[in-house]
């Protein structure tokens, strides 16, 4: 019997009020050659009962011997998977029906992307759609910032992941850390089209953890700034993720200090070209043009940081045009 295209990996845990609509979604594709792994994590509910009334001989039912938690069962998917791609899906997201079709499609058509995502809606305790970077050196910069791959979009090759060693490693926050790990072995991509529905709960996993994630994600973020040069200590690496974040300062002193980080960002990585650099700057560029616009700073702060930095010098068109509309502002206010 030949092996499928792909395996389906999704892991399950006491998700019998949506795993539902969400296997349906995976057999409802019109792509129709995949097994699909679903991983028993020591279900507690009928979440098990509702996998089981399926009839379909794609769906392999595995059982966990106990409880393992996320990552240990995401390896086991790995290990039993035999297609030449790796979808993964949760148990409670809903793909859209030519989700498989349009991710199999792109990566036999470049075979140099290990790792492919896509744009997606985020539906529940809120209402609004993603739509991360798409090509690789952009993904691989803001990578060192924040996780620009959404985890249950992903499409993978397997023999890549293999060939290159990676698999799942942090207990929490494995997705960000796999992919900036895979980055610098692959190429990264994303597509520019929603297929996948993904539910936001008020008890998600990543809400409830998210004390232990942030230091997860501090210490990553540690490890990266010092592979770039940068002596990161525990408060370097909150600002940096707090940066990642999106978090706009709201005082001159720490508006300063995140204008001051960019800055060495971008020196040090032209110094080491670690990272792409044209990517990497224009990343750094819309980071720091981001808390200048949005800040707290000055007329005269403004235009200081923006006329004397070698950050704004990446895009200077865009850095007068800002000018002139500051002064601008304040002369017609």
């Amino acid at each position: 019997m030949n092996a499928p295209k792909v395996s389906v990996l999704m892991p399950l845990f006491n998700a019998e009020q949506t795993v539902n609509e969400s296997i349906e979604s995976v057999l409802n594709q019109t792509f129709k050659d995949f097994e699909f792994l679903i991983i028993d994590d020591g279900c507690t509910d009928n979440s098990v009962s509702v996998v089981e009334s399926f009839q379909d001989s794609r769906i392999k039912l595995l059982h966990n011997p106990q409880n393992m938690n996320l990552v240990p069962t995401l390896n086991r998917g790995l290990e039993e998977a035999s297609g030449e791609y790796i979808i993964r899906m949760d148990a409670d997201d809903i793909c859209m029906p030519e989700r498989f079709q349009k991710q199999v499609n792109f990566m036999d058509s470049n075979p140099e992307i290990g790792i492919c995502g896509s744009w997606l809606h985020c539906f529940g305790a809120a209402d609004f759609v993603l739509e991360p970077a798409l090509e690789h050196d952009e993904i691989m910069s803001r990578l060192f910032f924040t996780n620009i791959i959404a985890h249950p979009t992903v499409i993978m090759r397997l023999k890549a992941l293999k060939d290159l060693g990676l698999n799942y490693k942090l207990f929490l926050a494995e997705d960000f850390d796999l992919w900036r790990r895979a980055s610098f072995k692959t190429k990264l991509h994303n597509i520019p089209e929603v297929l996948l529905d993904y539910r936001i709960s008020n008890v998600s996993y990543s809400q409830v953890n998210s004390p232990q994630v942030k230091v997860v994600i501090d210490n990553m973020m540690k490890e990266s700034l010092i592979e770039l040069g940068i002596d990161a200590d525990d408060d370097l690496a909150e600002l940096h993720r707090n940066l990642g974040n999106g978090t706009i300062p709201t005082n001159n002193d720490d508006t300063i200090k995140y204008l001051n980080h960019l800055t060495n960002l971008f020196k040090a990585n032209q110094k080491t070209g670690i990272y792409p650099k044209g990517a990497f700057s224009k990343v750094v560029y819309s980071y720091y043009f981001d808390i200048i616009d949005n800040g707290v700073l000055g007329t005269k702060d403004k235009v200081s940081f923006l006329w004397n930095s070698s950050v704004a010098s990446i895009d200077i068109v865009k850095s007068i045009k800002f000018t002139l509309k500051v002064f601008y502002k304040k002369i017609f206010k």
